[in-house]
């Protein structure tokens, strides 16, 4: 089980398992209108876009991705330069070692300190966050819909951290 760098030719696969991602990942944590706003054909677009413009998806067909790449937040960028923009494994993959190979992958030889956003009630990110080292730097806070929605910002600041 060996990601690779994703190509234009992925991003129909990479779009569809992010859907089925979501699905598997966050029904019940998130309101249905989010599901709707964010279906096959818009991320066919995002992915389309993120790969076209050269950033590096890591991949493993039929099973997960991994995207990271510089912090967008200016202030958390001094401390953690890196982000994990997107991660996800469908369900059928948890625990095969798939995510850890992603994640290595995605993070390459250098290490950075990163962070990682994962949403409170999703149990199995949050362990395996906190199973490669992961500790909390903050939380933030929003409304979608009517629901309130609490995001755990997790960080990995000097290579031991990162627990393998």
């Amino acid at each position: 089980m060996t990601p690779r760098l994703a190509t234009a030719e992925d991003v129909p696969d990479i779009a569809a398992l992010h859907v089925q991602a979501w699905v598997e990942t966050y029904t019940g944590l998130l309101p249905p209108e989010e599901f709707a706003r964010r279906d096959l054909n818009q991320r066919l677009t995002i992915w389309g876009r993120i790969i076209a413009n050269g950033m590096p998806v890591s991949y493993l067909s039929g099973v997960g991705f991994a995207h990271m790449g510089d912090h967008r937040n200016e202030k958390t960028r001094a401390t953690y330069p890196r982000e994990l923009y997107s991660f996800y494994t469908l369900q059928h993959a948890h625990g095969s070692g798939a995510g850890q190979a992603l994640l290595d992958h995605a993070l390459g030889d250098t290490f950075q300190p990163f962070t990682a956003e994962v949403l409170q009630g999703n149990a199995r990110a949050t362990a395996f966050y906190q199973k490669i080292g992961g500790q909390q730097v903050t939380q933030t806070h929003e409304t979608l819909h009517g629901w309130e929605i609490t995001n755990i910002i997790f960080g990995w600041s000097v290579p031991i951290q990162l627990k393998r």
